[in-house]
């Protein structure tokens, strides 16, 4: 048996060592190559001596793979035995251990040591206890679960301790997630219960709009990303190190950053916040909000022919880049924006006033194609719209409705129920709207235009139609008798031209996936000029 000793001073309060080899022991630190490492490295924990022991009892298979040759032999250590336990040499001479070989897991394609980022996490200012554990949740990703010293506030914390690790970790090492806890879970025997630590990361709830922007700082940063990366499809979420990022094209994106928006970002800030919605985050702390122009620019396309989104009933328009990216890029694509989407605006009263006002907004597009489209509240405004131009002699523009739910059953339009605080909470979390660094007057206003919006849907009364309209349908959730009810309505109005399409989702999927490719492609072929609502009553 080997044994080492170590006296662990008063001021040793994180990871304690396990001190020096005896004498006539040798202690290697060896890498997956079986290379020596230097001091600082971690590798795995392999000795020789006179002391080791023959083998294990009754198992010549589990010798075989621990009890191997030295390659760094010498009298009496021609044997050398691999312990399976990770560890490092301290500036010290002194042996750290840092877990087993058994816990490394793959992330990424790197073999990580999660407690190797514990033993960094230990070494933080304020922090108590940490531990770094592996999770599956659809995908696998590190989790850090840690605990602060008495009086610290984790929040403000966070962000310090990831730019920390940010400074002496790879970004493959940095955990993904946070949990903060009063303390970490034991066993019987003392040990992390690393069962108990995963039933504590919370499952990540259903959401939709998980790939686009939500407000004009992650749509820019998101322009930013995309002309330095060159990547075709860049989500708020996607790692930056996963999707072609290097340290030249971080040191290009924070130069295009700082000089775009007036800040001073560091290059480590990406390394410790590699997705836009984090660095987002980041940059609302110390930045003024700012308002986008209306419309907004997705891209401005050959000039040709134009497509225009309408907010849904949550009032910003962002959630349309899944649409622009599908379309093709001579097609000009712009967003309109609530008025009143922001804390302290005042909101126009109806579907009537909205109509007026965005064909006010857009009015450089008439005299070409043009596709006005909107997700459910928006479908209606669109509706409104195109009724309003063919009134006035404009023919060239198509109202394309995303489930729009119109309804004249009193039971509907008389009801002045509303969404609470807590639901609309909720409902926005599904949506993907809480982004980091948004503020509760924010919210609130979201709240306070989604509610006036439900109401204008309830109470508008829409009239016919002559102009081109197209129903796209979600039918996952819906019986037959569900979709006729709502095609019927629409067509009833549409004295015009009235065409329905489906698409095999839902209601909250309709600018994702499958479904928001179908309507980018029926969108194309109402431009081209191949697929046009006909008829009519």
């Amino acid at each position: 048996m080997i044994t080492v000793c170590a006296v662990l001073q008063p001021h040793e309060t994180t990871q304690a060592p396990i001190g020096r080899p005896v004498p006539n022991t040798c202690v290697y630190i060896l890498d997956e190559r079986g290379r020596l490492l230097p001091e600082g490295a971690v590798g795995e924990l392999c000795l020789s001596g006179p002391f080791l022991g023959p083998g294990y009892l009754g198992r010549p298979d589990l010798t075989a793979q621990k009890y191997v040759a030295n390659p760094f032999a010498k009298p009496g250590h021609e044997t050398l035995y691999r312990t399976g336990d990770l560890a490092r040499w301290r500036p010290d001479g002194r042996l750290e251990c840092l877990g087993r070989t058994d816990f490394q897991v793959k992330i990424r394609g790197y073999r990580i040591e999660p407690q190797e980022i514990s033993a960094v996490l230990l070494a933080q200012p304020g922090i108590q206890a940490a531990f770094v554990e592996a999770v599956d949740q659809g995908t696998r990703h590190l989790v850090a679960f840690v605990v602060a010293e008495p009086g610290q506030d984790s929040a403000l914390m966070e962000p310090a301790l990831k730019a920390a690790l940010a400074k002496v970790l790879p970004s493959y090492m940095m955990p993904h997630r946070y949990v903060w806890l009063a303390a970490l879970p034991l066993t019987d025997r003392g040990k992390i219960d690393r069962r108990a630590l995963v039933a504590l990361a919370p499952e990540p709830g259903r959401q939709v709009n998980t790939a686009s922007p939500r407000d004009d700082l992650e749509l820019r940063l998101y322009n930013i990303w995309s002309s330095v990366l060159l990547h075709p499809n860049i989500g708020l979420r996607d790692n930056f190190f996963d999707i072609g990022g290097t340290s030249l094209s971080a040191i290009k994106i924070v130069h295009r950053i700082n000089a775009e928006l007036g800040t001073a970002l560091a290059v480590t800030e990406i390394i410790a916040h590699p997705t836009i919605e984090d660095l987002g985050g980041v940059l609302r702390a110390g930045r003024e909000r700012q308002r986008p122009q209306n419309p907004i620019c997705f891209r401005k396309g050959g000039g040709a022919v134009n497509v225009v989104c309408i907010h849904p009933g949550g009032g910003t328009a962002f959630a349309y880049l899944s649409l622009a990216k599908e379309l093709p890029e001579d097609h000009g694509v712009w967003g309109i924006q609530s008025v009143g989407v922001y804390p302290g605006d005042e909101m126009l009263p109806d579907i009537g006033a909205m109509a007026d006002h965005y064909i006010g907004l857009i009015g450089d597009l008439l005299d070409r194609p043009l596709v006005i489209t909107g997700a459910s509240f928006g479908g209606m405004v669109a509706y409104e719209m195109v009724r309003r131009l063919h009134l006035a002699g404009h023919d060239t523009a198509t109202a394309v409705m995303l489930d729009a739910l119109g309804s004249d059953d009193p039971a509907i339009t008389e009801n002045e129920t509303l969404s609470d605080a807590a639901e609309f909470r909720s409902k926005l979390v599904t949506y993907n709207g809480m982004f980091p660094g948004i503020d509760d007057a924010q919210i609130d206003q979201y709240h306070r235009i989604y509610n006036h919006n439900t109401l204008a849907s309830r109470r508008w009364n829409f009239r016919r139609n002559d102009g081109r309209v197209i129903l796209i349908q979600a039918i996952r959730g819906r019986n037959r008798a569900q979709l006729r009810f709502l095609r019927f309505f629409w067509h009833m109005r549409s004295k015009g031209r009235f065409l329905f399409k489906c698409t095999a989702g839902d209601h909250s999927t309709m600018l994702e996936g499958d479904d928001v490719r179908r309507i980018a492609q029926i969108i194309t072929k109402v431009l081209a000029g191949r697929l046009m609502p006909t008829g009519g009553k």
